[in-house]
């Protein structure tokens, strides 16, 4: 307790933690969230999901990812960017036919 109140994430030793974690979680004493990445826990509060996941991957040796496999460990933390939405040009509204085509009155 006083790790996640401290850091803000705690990484569980065995079930017996997890399950103690999930307990706590149900009562909602405090705003926790579990993750589960590849058979590794990490518990950590509501607000610290950055530092929880920068600490997960140091912790892991997780240097090299893809990816793929980074945006999924980003949606478990719900770190979930906005993706990049093209953005489309404004073209002018083109007026009737004959604003396009020249007429002989206008030279």
């Amino acid at each position: 307790m006083r790790s996640i109140n401290r850091l803000g994430y705690y990484f569980p030793k065995n079930e017996a933690d997890v399950n103690l974690l999930r307990g706590l979680k149900q009562k909602e004493i405090m705003q926790l969230h579990l993750a589960r990445i590849g058979g590794k826990w990490i518990c950590y509060l509501e607000g610290k999901n950055a530092e929880a996941l920068k600490a997960f991957l140091e912790r892991y040796h997780m240097n090299y990812l893809t990816v793929h496999k980074l945006a999924q460990i980003r949606d478990v933390f719900g770190l979930r960017e906005e993706r990049y939405k093209r953005k489309y040009s404004v073209h002018k509204k083109t007026k009737s036919k004959e604003s396009r085509n020249a007429r002989l009155d206008q030279f």
